[in-house]
């Protein structure tokens, strides 16, 4: 086992453990995200936001991942999919701003936010995932196959 992992596990296990811990978590998580948010609002009309775009992705990947494991196929769980996908497909647009999105994207945050504060173990687990399509956006290597298409609901629905 690598010590980054075990950093990782003996902080996890002291964050479920430790009601203090979980508090100071969810602060320092709202108050990113209520960072991000100004920015993404203040950002002009097609200016270079690889760094936040990547980490909006992150943060909208882990909640969109949450939501298709807690609520497959729910009106939550599709918009955050399909912000996701925005998101990437800014990325692969060379990483210029859209000022339309920012309001749909500060509300899929705040969605995903939600959930990862309400699914923290959960979240957790899904951290790998969410820093793969993050750095895939800093190398300038993300690809929408990257990312899950509709095919996801199909196979939703004919699972129900």
């Amino acid at each position: 086992m690598s010590t980054r992992k075990h950093h990782q596990t003996d902080r996890h296990t002291m964050i479920k453990s430790n009601p203090i811990a979980v508090a100071m978590a969810k602060h320092k998580m709202r108050s990113h995200l209520r960072t991000i948010s100004i920015e993404v609002f203040l950002l002009q009309e097609g200016e270079f936001a690889k760094g936040l775009i990547a980490h909006i992705a992150w943060v909208i990947g882990l909640g969109a991942e949450i939501a298709a494991q807690t609520s497959p196929g729910t009106p939550e769980a599709k918009r955050l999919h399909s912000m996701l996908r925005n998101v990437v497909q800014l990325a692969i647009d060379g990483c210029a701003w859209r000022v339309e999105l920012a309001e749909p994207i500060h509300q899929a945050s705040q969605t995903a936010c939600d959930l990862l504060i309400t699914h923290a173990d959960l979240a957790m687990a899904c951290i790998p995932d969410a820093d793969y399509i993050a750095g895939r956006i800093d190398n300038a290597e993300i690809q929408m196959s990257d990312i899950a298409g509709a095919e996801v609901y199909q196979r939703l629905e004919q699972a129900a």
